[in-house]
């Protein structure tokens, strides 16, 4: 009897359990989640119907309870769903139906401050950005971290979404609020994980970030360090991952530029060959720039003489 009692218990706690895990949605909400397109359809097709009625069951801007989001913000959240691509597309195809037939608005946060573009740059989902841009979402509106939608895609890796967004006005040397750190920051984490599964991805999608930020400026590569005043050099160096801080430096990493410690990322290696490629490039740029003011200096001279009478020179 009392063996019969605890299994009733568990039953119970592992039911209750379930039931508090699982999302509390609404029926279109539940379409959503699960990227149905038909179910979606069908009841994009019945609004209207509802409406004439008089019954106001469908409400495309309803949010759920837990997080505060609409229909087109959960938009494939259900973890079984296989490939970024096929999400995409039927997201995109969702969203359609959920904006131009029943008026669903882009531009709602839930209580993290997060939006749909936010929410759909997590997942990779290039094409469904790209509709929610087309449709007035901000490519710039950060959460309440102070992290954008181009953040979220560059820490997780999504070059393809990342691009787009840099290229429809996001601003790549955005920062997190409470660590400072930048997108760029992100990509050299992702890089420093890489492994032989990765194919290099993570390496490659390194070298796009770089070169989105060498299109701003080449002073991007550096600025702005995070609350520690740590480049993202500093990291590469720390975490003695030589190809990162190799391909940093090749795109104008800064290895003199010290932390809030006062320590500069040549000062975090006891790697011989690392070291010596930190110093061999804080050299260059030492000669670099001399020679930039060799240049200067002589155009300064040139046109004092121009402006001074021959007879008083």
């Amino acid at each position: 009897m009392a063996c019969l009692l605890v299994i009733l218990v568990l039953l119970l706690i592992f039911v209750t359990t379930a039931e508090a895990g699982a999302p509390k949605l609404d029926e279109l909400q539940q379409a959503a989640y699960l990227a149905n397109v038909d179910a979606i359809r069908q009841l994009a097709l019945r609004d209207p119907l509802v409406k004439m009625a008089g019954k106001m069951d469908i409400d495309v801007n309803r949010l759920e309870a837990e997080h505060g989001r609409s229909a087109l913000m959960l938009c494939g959240y259900d973890p079984q769903v296989l490939t970024v691509q096929e999400l995409d597309r039927d997201c995109t195809a969702i969203a359609k139906l959920l904006v131009e037939g029943m008026q669903a608005n882009v531009s709602i946060v839930d209580k993290h401050g997060d939006d749909a573009l936010s929410m759909a740059a997590v997942r990779g989902m290039t094409n469904f950005c790209v509709y929610l841009l087309d449709q007035g979402a901000s490519s710039n509106r950060v959460n309440n971290k102070g992290q954008s939608a181009l953040f979220k895609a560059a820490a997780h890796g999504h070059g393809e979404t990342f691009s787009m967004l840099a290229k429809r006005g996001a601003n790549i040397s955005h920062v997190e609020t409470e660590t400072g750190r930048s997108a760029l920051h992100m990509a050299v984490t992702l890089a420093m994980t890489t492994n032989d599964d990765d194919d290099g991805k993570h390496l490659l999608f390194l070298k796009l970030v770089l070169v989105s930020l060498l299109n701003v400026s080449s002073a991007a590569i550096d600025e702005p360090a995070d609350a520690l005043g740590r480049t993202p050099l500093h990291y590469a160096v720390i975490s003695k991952n030589h190809n990162v801080a190799k391909m940093l430096l090749e795109y104008g990493a800064d290895a003199s530029i010290e932390d809030d410690y006062g320590i500069a990322a040549m000062h975090m290696t006891r790697d011989q060959e690392t070291l010596t490629m930190l110093l061999e490039s804080v050299v260059a740029r030492a000669e670099s720039q001399h020679a930039r003011w060799l240049l200067e200096e002589e155009k300064q001279w040139l046109e004092f003489e121009a402006d001074v009478p021959q007879d008083e020179l």
